[in-house]
């Protein structure tokens, strides 16, 4: 995700910070092929109890360019009443380009766009450490959940998903796009990973964007 902000940003992080002491969990209040997760209505209102009455406002903007290709993606915003704002670009990759298509995809982004800016989680309040004893859960750059592993075994599968989506042929933008939405898609469960693995992904991540940036360079 691009990411960008005002020059200041103090009054907006310290606004967050009391906001995400009193946030909590969004519900996992609705069920997927893979499981339970936290619709885009269970998100908002979550974080609407919270953000406005510190001052902060969301926004989550569809956008296009072209290049030569379509490029799409949802622009979201958190601001302050200073002023001051973050903003990032979560790139769409609708599997199709029509209406429901293209809506299903902004739907996908906002939620996670969402929970990415503010740091809200899905889950319960305090499961006792059960979710933890089943491991770490790999999400696919869909949004499905695929299965738990531990951290071992999270970092191997997580790094062949990676190099599987990079050998794929194609247009290498669409590859990219893909790419991200699987790094997007696994921010939270990432963040149950030692530091030092953390950053092996991240270095794994960014080589593979680069392979496959060097892959459109010569076609």
């Amino acid at each position: 995700m691009s990411f960008e902000k005002s020059e200041e940003v103090g009054e907006l992080f310290a606004a967050l910070a009391k906001a995400q002491g009193e946030m909590g969990s969004a519900e996992q209040n609705a069920k997927g092929n893979w499981g339970n997760y936290s619709n885009v209505q269970e998100v908002w209102r979550t974080w609407q109890k919270v953000g406005p009455k510190h001052g902060l406002a969301l926004l989550a903007l569809p956008t296009a360019a072209s290049s030569g290709r379509l490029m799409m993606s949802l622009r979201v915003i958190l601001g302050h009443r200073s002023g001051q704002y973050i903003a990032g670009e979560y790139p769409l990759n609708p599997t199709k380009l029509d209406p429901q298509g293209i809506g299903s995809a902004i739907t996908f982004a906002r939620r996670y766009g969402i929970q990415a800016i503010t740091g809200q989680v899905s889950g319960e309040e305090d499961d006792d450490g059960t979710r933890a004893s089943e491991g770490i859960e790999l999400y696919s750059e869909d949004g499905d959940m695929l299965r738990a592993f531990d951290p071992k075994g999270y970092a191997i599968e997580f790094q062949k998903r990676m190099d599987g989506i990079a050998s794929k042929s194609g247009d290498p933008d669409r590859i990219r796009r893909t790419l991200k939405n699987l790094w997007l898609a696994n921010v939270s469960s990432r963040g149950h990973l030692p530091e030092d693995t953390q950053g092996r992904l991240r270095d794994r991540y960014n080589a593979t964007l680069a392979k496959i940036s060097v892959k459109k360079e010569l076609k």
